[in-house]
């Protein structure tokens, strides 16, 4: 099962990344845990769209509904 993105979800993903990673920076200067750690910050930043909730709360709170 493919799942498609909102290309408005994108844009704020690539909002948030840019906050660690300016642009035109080459991403091999990042290590993986770099992006590990990235990746863990903008997952769980509270976020007003989703009701203060973050995102990897909104995830897990799904997932028991199943």
């Amino acid at each position: 099962m493919v799942k498609i993105i909102r290309p408005d979800l994108i844009e704020v993903i690539h909002e948030y990344i840019r906050r660690f990673i300016e642009q035109g920076t080459d991403i091999d200067n990042y290590s993986d845990k770099d992006i590990l750690l990235m990746m863990n910050y903008i997952n769980n930043a509270k976020r007003e769209k989703l009701n203060g909730k973050t995102h990897m709360k909104l995830k897990l709170t799904n997932s028991e509904l199943k």
